[in-house]
């Protein structure tokens, strides 16, 4: 028996073409409405199917007689270590659900702006595809219930917790050619926060420079050790399963406790660990904006660097921890996002040389 490798392993969403209705599956799987992703970790769709069998009510036997599969249910996790400006955007898109863009004058070169949505339970829905050999598998009515974006070393990594509707169909399909760009480098990462008084979100993001403050943020880049971006949008799975779907959901909206939250380890500044502490005991409002700015050029002759710009208008912070690393003092700024009543609750920004997500 030959062995089966997991590198030969593929996997696609359609990223680019949402599900104009829930669990109908999109319009195409070329490139543009789909995507092969590649260098992922493990992502292996797991089948979390509800069995049940007639033991506690047969009779003329001790044992089970039959079984019965009376719901379907897929759900994984998605995780590239060395995340990229394409799938970073695209999973920020669908986690969020109302993405726009802006085009770097009339070049291949593009800035896709996420913010969550509002009121609405409903979120944007996709399908994957997953071929492990010779087996392949289409899954629709897929949404995005988790999303982390951190540090992994020398490299930003991102991971999101997927859930689809249940409904599976062996495919065929042919994956779209990879897209080709470089992952997003720690060392390419800028940090600042401002307070109340002076904190302005700017209307159109500048890269390599701050856009949260009237006047001078606390630039925490060169004291930044770590930091993640969570957004939870605590899907209803078990709601799903409504009359006339059968044994697949036939909707998945997000819950009343869904939000966001943001860590940042800092080494400890003599000079400003009074005001920051006071930032928790005063529970002052704070804007975050974390930004990665690559050396790499979208398009030769534009303006827009390949990297995100992630922009929390208002946080309030957890009790500030601190700690030991490598023989320095550090502490950690960390807390929810908050509605401020004017912005969104984050804005994340992405740019890449696709045109559109979601369409």
């Amino acid at each position: 028996m030959p062995k089966q490798f997991r590198v030969l392993d593929q996997f696609m969403a359609s990223l680019g073409d949402k599900e104009a209705t829930y669990n109908a599956g999109p319009a195409a799987w070329t490139i543009g409405p789909a995507y092969q992703l590649y260098e992922f970790g493990d992502a292996f769709v797991v089948w979390d199917d509800q069995i049940i069998t007639d033991r506690d009510l047969v009779h003329g036997s001790q044992f089970a007689t039959r079984s019965e599969i009376i719901r379907q249910d897929v759900r994984f996790v998605y995780n590239e270590p060395r995340v990229r400006p394409v799938p970073l955007a695209g999973f920020a898109a669908l986690v969020g659900g109302t993405p726009t863009v802006a085009q770097d004058a009339a070049l291949v070169a593009y800035r896709h702006k996420v913010v969550p949505v509002a009121a609405d339970v409903a979120l944007p829905s996709i399908a994957v595809q997953e071929k492990a050999s010779a087996e392949q598998y289409m899954y629709y009515g897929v949404k995005c219930d988790t999303f982390a974006l951190r540090r992994n070393g020398a490299f930003w990594s991102m991971e999101v917790g997927l859930i689809g509707s249940g409904t599976r169909a062996v495919s065929a399909t042919a994956f779209p050619a990879k897209v080709t760009e470089v992952p997003l480098r720690w060392g390419d990462t800028y940090c600042w926060i401002e307070t109340p008084a002076a904190i302005t979100i700017s209307a159109t993001p500048t890269q390599g420079l701050e856009d949260i403050s009237s006047g001078t943020p606390d630039a925490l880049t060169t004291r930044l050790l770590d930091a993640e971006f969570r957004v939870s949008n605590d899907l209803q799975a078990e709601d799903g399963y409504a009359p006339a779907g059968g044994i697949v959901r036939s909707r998945l909206d997000h819950g009343p406790a869904r939000g966001a939250n943001i860590r940042l380890d800092v080494i400890v500044d003599p000079a400003t660990i009074a005001a920051e502490r006071a930032y928790y005991d005063s529970q002052v409002d704070v804007c975050v904006e974390l930004e990665n700015k690559s050396t790499v050029v979208v398009a030769a002759t534009g303006a827009f660097y390949f990297g995100f710009d992630l922009i929390i208008p208002k946080v309030r912070l957890s009790p500030i921890a601190r700690g030991v690393r490598d023989g320095f003092n550090i502490i950690t700024l960390a807390g929810d996002c908050c509605d401020d009543g004017t912005n969104p609750l984050w804005i994340l920004y992405t740019y890449n040389a696709q045109a559109a997500y979601l369409a």
